[in-house]
């Protein structure tokens, strides 16, 4: 028995060998090309020019983007994703085992589609309005859905086994619908390669006993060809989707096999439209296979249609050449403005293959978001095709069809005013029709957040359909371009309907045609649709209607007066002129003139009115940073890296899972402690440094965990130990939940280590101890200080849980044990600006990533921000239609420029920098502030731009950023640097008062946050959250101006450096002033151990200035990184040293400061910033001060010494 089926199998197998090779022997010859006028060339295909009208007339079409990679459920590309370690291979996994043994081969026999009914989809698509069906016809994984003669791996033969794109065709047919086929098999050559390490070399013998003998895998995978560069990087293939950057080339047998496959389609199933997923047709880069189809295609369709060219050919990132040959597919996007050629958007509710976690998660598009990118797209000469996500089986989801349903109850009132219509004089209205949103790539810019204010247009006749996208709250909406300022001259209003409604009443004037009397109840909240209909004919240009023209224009200039201004929003007054004359000039018309001369007059009134309306306002934008005084850190504290007030001080609340008792919460009024960050060093603190600060009796601090048998230790990292006598602070390890008291230590504990024996800045591995059998233990500090104590303090940044072998093994036991958090402090992404008043604006992540509240850093350094992303809902803020971000400022007399240099400006429709006296809402935005600047068209390209503006006297403003973030899921801006600058127009508008004061013999230190401008550099901050600018070789600082004042000390330049290597002999950091370019100072780079070590280094010769300069710091010959530049007192000068020459004496010993010899002086330090850090008074004998490496001024009384640790 065994043998008879063996000889069997092996019959079938050679059966299907030879068949296989007869097949490729008969497939080896071309399908004949159609004859006709179009041949395999772009010049000849260039006869094309556009759409046919059934296309243009369409508008909305859906698409069935459904194969064997939907079986999955797992998303896009699968079938590429599932050789790939990620997310789509675990999955594949998961569900189906190895992909060496179970590969997409095999995804394919699991396909049945078994609850597959194409005609009842297409009849509930029909609902929905759409002209127009497109299904897949194969995909990147190379399986055809029809009855392929070329391709035995089709839908016929195996799967489902029915015709898909033949039943798919009936219906749509049945339906009175057009029909389209989708091509995307071109680059499975490379899309699969990854395949060759699992089971994409098998070949047709392999098959023997397999469910698929006699089907050679080759024909499938097409991988029988070496690898492209790189292409066991998933993501490789992006970059060599045009088949370059060491992309493997098809060869002929393929590129053949592509034509006839693709030919015969075109030859069954007679499509209507065919959509190539290629940048331009498939391999025209290096082959004319897929101009071949071209030419076929058209030249099938003239025989067809009596000569006229009724198909569609679809391909992405076209030419302008080749948008004459065939027609732009946008994939996810929508061009910001209207298309000369006609152009389509192809995107989805969900993804482009069905994702049961799209479904899960609630990401798929809603009927509102649909509605409205096909009512943005028609106006711009676009149509929209739709793919609804269809599971493997064949059905939609239920929240697809809650999609879909929605799309029918909207396009059952409103689809006259998409279908047959075509694009207005004026596409749309509005914040996002005035914004840039440029496309990448092949689209990817959907996602605009479309609002009640935006309105787009189109046309039929004498009709224009004017559709709001969204519900106004009020009775009455406003549709500017159909006022008397229309670019177009239309004449009077016959009437105004709102479909799904009836009738309203109208006003029209030159603010625009004021429809009033909207219903209470809605036909939409989606999107309103208004049919405006003209009088046309022979009145339309009369004397009567020139002269009701006049004036309204004359109402706008006269309104236009009292705007008047230079201020950004304002109006000019040489346009203000120019329109006066317009209005004398068409005046000048007589009564009796000709019907021709009334015409000229009506459109050039109009025409001139509108460009005033529509112009005259005095622009803001990138505007120059020349001749101008830079006041920003005299009014706004800060540039850049902006302070946020989450961040806390130095001492904080130890963060989870310690415990800290609440006599060690002993700082800033009993309200911090256990947490110390001196020196930034995010450290486990004790402190007692003052006498009068209260005893320290039992304090503990310690976490809890459960041990298996076995013997361990501590590590610990000291940063510091000041003062600490012996049994004042026991680090111990203790069975249960907590420690014993300081008495108890030595008897009770399994481990102990005194804190008095370790020093500053070194590393202890201490407390061993063996657990018998699995314990709970109890790990951290005691500590007990007595009352009269003082100078006493402890810091450890790491505590490490060790093996008996030294492994570490924290990560498994214990919690927050290095880089140590705190319960009061922000590390994390989102946070609230120090300096900068937010309203409105509140939204809390759900990843754990702060709130949303004006600091984002997302880029690695703290941006201002507002928006919103995918989180709205969230908001606990207030209202989103009325969000804040500002600051208030006293500034004197003159003309003034607030700018902004911006990292992210996305998807923003509503939102302004402004200039106000008092704080508008958005609503009286520009009625109520003196200047506004819409950032919607900005650029984060590092250019700035902002608004200008004019003061007549001392006024107190507020400025900074106001907006609308209630509508759209993703839209934000992040602000990395702000510029307040005052304008130079002549000498008396320099302010001395706004200058950097450095004329006092003292340390004088600027932080890279605080400088003026950092020219081809970048800035960041450290997981510390320490700021500081990535160097540069071409790197400059501009400190900005500088008064030196006169007769002081001379001074030093320094510069607080990070570079972990030696850097180039001479390099430097030059000092510069005004325009010079010989340097008066140059600070050494130096080696300081690491990238992010920073150390001072100090100019070896001291300078001495007078008066203000504006200082600059350019680099030569190195890279180094920058904390903050400033000047010293030369420690060679008088400054440092009293009348009698008596020199403050001092020690360092283990980065302890000891001064020697006080008696009863007040002794200050100040920090390299210049701040007073400690002092003590009345001090007697000796003093010891830990300190952390840096550059400190110790004054004592009239002594004074500059100490380096």
């Amino acid at each position: 028995m065994k043998t008879t089926t063996l000889l069997k199998r092996t019959a079938f197998f050679l059966f299907g060998f030879f068949l296989s090779f007869a097949l490729r022997a008969e497939n080896s010859a071309l399908e004949p090309m159609a004859e006709g006028i179009y041949q395999p060339t772009w010049q000849s295909l260039a006869q094309y020019k556009d759409a046919p009208e059934w296309f243009k007339n369409a508008k909305f079409g859906i698409w069935a983007h459904w194969g064997p990679q939907n079986e999955p459920e797992a998303g896009d590309w699968y079938a590429r994703g599932m050789y790939y370690p990620g997310g789509q291979q675990n999955h594949h996994r998961a569900h189906y085992g190895d992909p060496k043994v179970f590969g997409f081969k095999d995804v394919i026999n699991e396909w049945k589609a078994a609850e597959w009914d194409p005609d009842s989809l297409m009849s509930l698509y029909k609902r929905a309005g759409i002209r127009y069906f497109f299904t897949l016809g194969n995909h990147h994984d190379n399986f055809d859905l029809w009855d392929s003669p070329y391709q035995p791996w089709n839908s016929v033969n195996m799967g489902p086994k029915r015709d898909i794109v033949g039943e798919w065709a009936a219906a749509a047919r049945a339906n009175g619908l057009y029909f389209g086929v989708s091509i995307h098999a071109s680059h499975a050559w490379t899309w699969y390669e990854g395949a060759q390490d699992y089971d994409g070399n098998l070949t047709l013998a392999d098959g023997v006993g397999k469910w698929w003998e006699g089907y050679d895998p080759q024909d499938l995978y097409a991988q029988n060809h070496p690898r492209s560069e790189g292409s066991h990087d998933g993501g490789r293939i992006h970059s060599q989707w045009n088949w370059g950057n060491g992309a493997n080339l098809p060869n002929r047998a393929y590129l053949d096999k592509f034509y006839n496959r693709t030919v015969d389609m075109i030859n069954q199933y007679d499509p209507d439209a065919v959509y190539f997923d290629d940048t331009g047709l498939p391999f025209w880069q290096f082959d004319n296979t897929g101009l071949k189809i071209a030419a076929h295609y058209y030249n099938k369709s003239m025989a067809d249609n009596e000569g006229r060219n009724e198909a569609v050919i679809m391909a992405k990132v076209l030419t302008e050449q080749q948008k004459e040959c065939i027609m732009w597919d946008i994939e996810r996007g929508i061009p910001d403005r209207p298309q000369e050629k006609y152009w389509q958007t192809c995107t989805c509710i969900g993804g482009w293959h069905y994702n049961r976690y799209d479904y899960e998660m609630g990401w798929y598009k809603s009927d509102r978001t649909v509605i409205h990118m096909l009512i943005d797209i028609v106006s711009k000469n676009g149509n929209l095709l739709l793919s609804v996500p269809i599971r493997g089986r064949g059905v939609l989801d239920e929240k697809v069809m809650a999609v879909v349903e929605g799309i029918i109850a909207w396009m059952e009132i409103n689809q006259e005013s998409i279908h047959d219509t075509r694009p207005w004089h004026v596409f749309g209205e509005g914040p996002i029709a005035e914004a840039v949103n440029p496309i990448n790539a092949q689209g990817f810019n959907e996602g605009q957040a479309y609002s009640a204010d935006d309105i787009r247009y189109v046309c039929k006749a004498d009709t224009i359909y004017a559709t709001v996208m969204g519900s106004p709250s009020g009775s009455e909406v406003l549709f500017k371009s159909l006022g008397s300022i229309s670019p177009i001259y239309l004449g009077p209003v016959e009437k105004v309907e709102l479909l799904g409604h009836g009738e309203l009443e109208f006003v029209r004037s030159y603010e625009g045609l004021k429809v009033t009397g909207l219903p209470a109840r809605r036909p939409s909240n989606i999107a309103l649709v208004f049919k405006v209909q003209y009088k046309g004919g022979e009145d339309l240009y009369t004397h009567e209607n020139l002269s009701a023209l006049i004036s309204e224009a004359q109402g706008a200039l006269d309104v236009s007066r009292g705007r008047v201004g230079t201020n950004t929003g304002q109006l000019s007054a040489d346009s203000v002129q120019v329109f006066e004359q317009a209005i004398q000039a068409a005046q000048a018309v007589p009564e009796d003139s000709e019907t021709s001369v009334v015409k000229e007059a009506i459109d050039k009134l109009q025409a001139d009115f509108s460009h005033f309306m529509t112009t005259s306002s005095v622009k803001g934008g990138v505007l120059s940073t020349a001749n101008t005084q830079n006041i920003t850190n005299k009014t706004l504290v800060e540039s850049r890296n902006f302070s946020r007030s989450d961040e806390g001080g130095r001492f904080g609340l130890l963060g989870e899972p310690w415990t800290v008792t609440g006599n060690i919460i002993n700082q800033e009024g009993n309200t911090k402690g256990g947490y110390d960050n001196f020196g930034n060093s995010r450290s486990i603190g004790v402190q007692k440094w003052y006498a009068s600060d209260p005893a320290i009796t039992n304090g503990m601090i310690f976490q809890t965990t459960t041990l298996p048998a076995g013997s361990y230790k501590l590590r610990i990292n000291v940063h510091e130990q000041a003062g600490l006598q012996n049994s004042e602070i026991y680090l111990a390890v203790n069975k249960g939940r907590i420690l014993p008291i300081s008495a108890q230590v030595k008897n009770r504990a399994l481990a102990y280590y005194d804190m008095s024996n370790a020093s500053t800045g070194n590393q202890y591995e201490v407390c061993e101890f063996t657990l018998t059998e699995q314990t709970q233990v109890a790990l951290g500090w005691v500590v007990y200080i007595a009352g009269s104590a003082a100078n006493r303090s402890m810091r450890v940044n790491e505590i490490l849980l060790l093996d008996e072998s030294g492994n570490d093994i924290s990560a498994d036991y214990i919690a927050n044990y290095k880089n140590i958090t705190r319960k009061d402090f922000s590390n994390l992404r989102f946070g609230t600006p120090t300096y900068w008043v937010v309203e409105n604006f509140e939204i809390p992540q759900s990843d754990n990533s702060g709130i949303k509240n004006g600091i984002d850093k997302y880029s690695g350094y703290a941006s201002l921000m507002m928006g919103v992303w995918q989180d709205r809902g969230n908001s606990t803020g207030g209202n989103l239609k009325d969000v804040k971000l500002y600051r208030q400022v006293t500034l004197p007399k003159g003309t003034y420029r607030f700018l902004a240099g911006y990292d992210a400006l996305y998807m923003l429709n509503n939102m302004y920098m402004f200039v106000s006296e008092t704080i508008p809402t958005y609503k009286t935005l520009k009625d109520e502030a003196m200047a506004y600047y819409s950032i919607s068209g900005g650029l984060n390209d590092g250019t700035w731009h902002g608004l200008e503006f004019t003061l007549e006297e001392e006024t107190t403003l507020y400025l900074g950023w106001i907006g609308d973030l209630s509508a759209g899921d993703t839209q934000e801006f992040r602000a990395k640097e702000v510029l307040l600058l005052r304008v130079l127009k002549n000498d008396e508008d320099y302010l001395p008062e706004y200058v950097y004061d450095a004329s006092l013999d003292q340390l004088y230190n600027i932080p890279v946050s605080e400088v003026d401008q950092l020219k081809n550099m970048s800035w960041t901050l450290t997981d510390k959250n320490v700021s500081y600018a990535q160097g540069s070789t071409q790197g400059e600082i501009i400190l900005g101006d500088i008064d030196f004042g006169s007769g002081n000390a001379p001074k030093k330049a320094f510069v607080e450096t990070a570079y972990g290597g030696t850097p180039p002999a001479g390099a430097t950091y030059n000092f510069l002033k005004d325009n010079e370019v010989v340097p008066f100072a140059r600070v050494p780079a130096i080696n300081t151990g690491g990238q992010l070590t920073f150390k001072v280094s100090e100019s070896a010769a001291a300078f001495q200035l007078e008066g203000v300069h504006k200082i600059r710091v350019k680099y030569s010959g190195h890279s180094s990184n920058v904390k903050s530049v400033g000047f010293m007192v030369d420690d060679s000068s008088s400054g440092l040293i009293a009348p009698d020459n008596a020199e403050l004496k001092y020690r360092i010993v283990d980065d302890n400061l000891i001064v020697d010899d006080l008696s009863g002086e007040d002794l200050r330090i100040y920090d390299v910033y210049g701040r007073l850090i400690k002092q003590y008074n009345a001090v007697r004998d000796k003093l010891i001060v830990p300190l952390d490496k840096g550059i400190y001024i110790i004054c004592a009384d009239r002594l004074r010494a500059k100490v380096i640790i």
